[in-house]
This record gives structure tokens, sequence and C-alpha cells, in this order.
């Protein structure tokens, strides 16, 4: 069996959070996943030092929903 390319994660937010990641994902036409891939992403950079993430390179637009 392969590798999986993606791994389902549960969060628990407060509902303040959880609203703002929602407003979040509609203004930029992003799914829930996308943006808290993002938002994950991003934070883990901020945090880490790393220089760069793989979820984070490439043109720097947001996948279309229609597309996914």
């Amino acid at each position: 069996m392969g590798r999986r390319s993606k791994v389902r994660v549960e969060l628990s937010l407060t509902a303040e959070v959880a609203v703002k990641v929602y407003e979040r994902a509609n203004e930029h036409d992003l799914t829930l996943s996308q943006a808290g891939e993002r938002l994950l992403a991003y934070a883990l950079l901020e945090t880490t030092g790393l220089d760069s993430l793989p979820s984070l390179h490439g043109d720097g637009r947001a996948q279309n929903r229609r597309n996914e």
C-alpha cells in the first residue's frame, strides 16, 4: 500500500475561532480543508523557523472549490 497524500485531522475550536475560519475560507473561495491547511502551514512556518512547507509552494493562488 502506498503512502497517503492526505490525513484527516479533527480539531475542537471555540465558536469564535471557527466562525473566523469559515469567514476566511469563504472570502478566498477555499474549502474548509484548504483554509485549515493554509492556516496550520503558516503557523508552523512562524513558530518553527522552517523556510518552507510543501503545501505552500506553487503560484500562491487558491485552488478554486469547483476544481477540487
